[in-house]
């Protein structure tokens, strides 16, 4: 097993230098702009079409395969 990492000067808190991991958060404010909007918009309608493409020929192949089955 490779050694364990030193461990930080405080005994394991914060110390004045280290930064602790944040977020940025976007105030209720600030709009977003027509070309994110635009982004989220068409890749949301892109992802339905491809989901109902795949269940389109799901359902084509499952309809196949019954023919098939009940054929026999």
């Amino acid at each position: 097993l490779p050694p364990s990492p030193p461990l930080s000067p405080g005994g394991g808190s914060i110390s004045g230098t280290e930064q602790p991991f944040v977020a940025k958060v976007i105030s209720r404010n600030v709009k977003m702009n027509g070309r994110t909007v635009a982004v989220i918009v068409l890749s949301s309608v892109v992802a339905f079409l491809v989901c109902s493409g795949a269940f389109w020929i799901l359902l084509l192949k499952c309809k196949k395969y019954r023919r098939a089955s009940s054929a026999d």
